[in-house]
């Protein structure tokens, strides 16, 4: 009655079965296995929505660390660490596995290619460091290493001036962080790719509200 054969019938069944076993098999991984690894942990401590840091604890004070994503990020989830001594930006695509791709075969585990996109940046010189308590921000500016990829050639390797804000928004809304620089590559003005900076006119900018993670300021 749909024109499709037995044979069609039966390619299309075990297809549906494959995916309910894999849909099946993530959520087994996502849900059981994580939280039951997980919850001796969370019974112990549980922190929910509020912040990492509790009184005493001075790891997380007037520093940040966390995820976002966004189109700057080309959607790529992106970490990020901010602090006296600390700023760094990392996202990258899915990265393939010895062998996955032509040329990698002979490569030991955990040096496949970095996808089809990554990019790592860190600092390597932090001239200023700024505790804005009245507006609940933390701006580090200085110098940082980029390396931007794709497959497994190394676009660009450079070093060049940064500014980065963290904002503590006090669980009102999200905490935000955004790192402003200016790389050859990463031009707005020649690439398309490079969201423009809001604070530094002709930089580049990645950030947005965090997904996972916190700004402190206190």
């Amino acid at each position: 009655m749909n024109g499709l054969t037995s044979h069609d019938n039966d390619i299309l069944t075990s297809s549906h079965t494959r995916r309910r076993v894999l849909t099946g098999a993530l959520a087994g991984i996502g849900s059981g296995v994580l939280l039951a690894a997980a919850g001796p942990a969370m019974a112990a401590e549980a922190i929910g929505p509020g912040k990492g840091r509790t009184a005493g604890e001075a790891a997380m004070r007037n520093a940040g660390a966390g995820m976002h994503v966004g189109p700057d990020t080309a959607m790529g989830v992106s970490t990020f660490t901010i602090g006296a001594n600390s700023v760094s930006c990392g996202v990258g695509s899915f990265g393939n596995s010895p062998g996955a791709v032509p040329g990698t075969a002979g490569l030991p585990t955990g040096l496949g290619t970095t996808g089809a996109f990554a990019m790592l940046m860190y600092a390597t010189k932090i001239d200023s460091f700024k505790v804005d308590t009245a507006n609940r921000q933390l701006i580090a500016a200085g110098s940082m290493r980029s390396i931007t990829t794709a497959g497994n050639q190394t676009i660009e390797d450079v070093v060049h001036p940064f500014v980065a804000v963290g904002q503590d928004n006090r669980k009102t809304t999200p905490d935000v962080f955004h790192l402003h620089f200016l790389t050859p590559f990463w031009t707005p003005a020649s690439n398309p790719m490079a969201s423009p900076s809001d604070l530094k006119q002709g930089w580049a900018m990645f950030g947005s509200n965090i997904l996972l993670g916190e700004i402190n300021v206190s």
